[in-house]
């Protein structure tokens, strides 16, 4: 009980910080000013993510001391995700460097293939693949494609704050009926911290997360789904069908730009997401990622886990509707 109530409180406590940074950015004015890859057209205040990263912080800190979580997962995860979102409060209020914020990426998810130990061992159907230092080198690579892609996909109201929600509901899902009630606390807390921002981002969004709170929730959700895998709570396999709605469109787009030799720097709105919300509205897009993260890729996660012969075979099978939407969109192609 006091465990909910605590989770109440970081979401009323992340509602109450987005409004005050709201109101700061507004009078310094800090705002997301409209480009080639915007889908706003006037001016937005950013950097709201540091609302849900102090009280996910706060969350994490009250689950030490409530001992519903450890000085093991809290302090190296507080660290490591604490350089990514810097760099990225850096980058909103003064534009860095791709290279140096790669760089920075780069360390972040290097720790943290190493916190955990390199990856776990991964099921094939019947073959079992125990990564070595080269799965680890990829681990890593892929991990700083899921920060980056975060950022890419932040690109409509709502929509990576739905993403990360139900994305930890899945995973706390898995937990829970993996019959472990105790290591789902600090997914629940980061669940709880991103819906009091939602109140604030949900279309018509009154304040953006900026880099800060993008690159975070990327290299956050990395984080607990390694620590969740150590446990054998959730498998490889399930971790990545939860995040296909962000994996799928940003990997086909890019995919895409490359074949046609693009200029991989210069800013667009060519990823599905975006040419579904200039058809459909940001709203019906946001909720749509969040239906699909429910009902359809949560379930195919929770088998993955439960049975982790099919885990590779379940992969594909949910990512095969997300690349049709993908290809139906021309994502990746010029309007």
């Amino acid at each position: 009980m006091l465990n909910f109530l605590g989770l109440a409180l970081i979401c009323l406590l992340s509602w109450l910080l987005t409004k005050e940074i709201r109101r700061f950015a507004l009078h310094k004015k800090v705002m997301d000013i409209p480009n080639q890859r915007s889908s706003h057209k006037v001016p937005v205040p950013k950097s709201g993510g540091l609302a849900f990263i102090i009280s996910f912080y706060a969350g994490l800190s009250m689950l030490v001391f409530t001992e519903t979580s450890t000085l093991y997962l809290t302090l190296p995860i507080m660290g490591i995700t604490f350089l990514v979102a810097g760099i990225g409060l850096v980058d909103d209020l003064h534009p860095l460097s791709a290279r140096t914020r790669l760089l920075i990426h780069f360390i972040a998810a290097a720790a943290l293939i190493v916190l955990f130990q390199g990856l776990p061992p991964i099921q094939f159907f019947n073959n079992t693949l125990w990564p070595g230092p080269w799965a680890d080198i990829a681990a890593v690579v892929g991990i700083v494609w899921i920060l980056n892609l975060y950022n890419f996909m932040d690109g409509i109201d709502g929509l990576a704050a739905i993403q990360a929600i139900t994305v930890g509901i899945g995973m706390a899902a898995i937990a829970f009926l993996q019959g472990d009630t105790f290591h789902l606390w600090p997914i629940l807390m980061l669940v709880g911290a991103v819906t009091g921002f939602l109140a604030w981002n949900f279309p018509p969004a009154r304040i953006f997360m900026g880099d800060v709170g993008s690159g975070f929730l990327g290299l956050v959700l990395c984080a607990l789904g390694l620590y969740l895998m150590k446990l054998h709570l959730i498998t490889f396999w399930a971790f990545l069908i939860l995040m296909n709605v962000f994996l799928i469109d940003a990997t086909y787009t890019l995919v895409r730009r490359i074949l046609q030799s693009e200029t991989l720097s210069q800013a667009h709105r060519r990823h599905a997401y975006q040419k579904a919300a200039l058809k459909f509205g940001h709203k019906p897009v946001s909720l749509g990622a969040g239906l699909i993260n429910l009902l359809w890729l949560a379930p195919l996660a929770i088998l993955a886990a439960l049975f982790p012969f099919f885990g590779a075979l379940l992969f594909v099978v949910s990512a095969l509707p997300l690349l049709a939407v993908a290809i139906y969109f021309k994502a990746g192609q010029a309007d």
